[in-house]
């Protein structure tokens, strides 16, 4: 008599076991999707950046002189750039648009993301030696500038900073 319900005890015990493991597989796949939809939103962010790198280069490379540093929006003299660790200096929503560069891009249908950019002006440069791809070695008025470039992911979680230096010639 006392094995009657022991085959049923031994099926819920089954039952509860397999239970916790479906539970368990499911928080881990839940987990993964989380981690790769991160990571999504993360690479985006870093392209948008990116891109703005590039059209920040374009703008430079388009200067016919320095006199718009300090001047015009998103362009500062040397020494007076905001800190790049501001947080509200890159919010949409809280910053003046005429202390930065602002620019979109459609990365996907429907998600048009923003970079956002300053310059910082850093001074002449100082050419020593003529370089290799060069065709004479006359002198030309060549500056150096910082271009800083945050993008944020379509989620808004995910930001990426790019900061580069580039000498331009303001030489017609």
């Amino acid at each position: 008599m006392k094995e009657r319900g022991s085959a049923l005890i031994i099926s819920l015990i089954f039952l509860l076991i397999l239970s916790l493991l479906a539970v368990s597989g499911m928080q881990s796949s839940i987990m993964q999707e989380r981690m790769a939809s991160s990571q999504r939103d993360s690479f985006m962010a870093m392209e948008v950046a990116e891109l703005g790198l590039v059209e920040a280069q374009a703008v430079l490379d388009g200067l016919a002189n320095i006199d718009d540093f300090g001047v015009t929006e998103g362009f500062y003299s040397q020494s007076v750039a905001p800190p790049i660790s501001n947080a509200a200096l890159w919010d949409p929503g809280s910053t003046p648009i005429q202390s930065i560069q602002s620019t979109s891009f459609t990365i996907m249908p429907d998600v048009d993301l923003n970079a956002r950019y300053f310059f910082e002006y850093q001074g002449p440069f100082v050419q020593t030696q003529q370089l290799p791809h060069q065709a004479s070695a006359a002198p030309s008025q060549l500056h150096s500038a910082r271009i800083v470039v945050v993008a944020r992911g379509p989620s808004g979680q995910s930001q990426r900073l790019i900061e580069a230096y580039q000498v331009f010639n303001t030489n017609p």
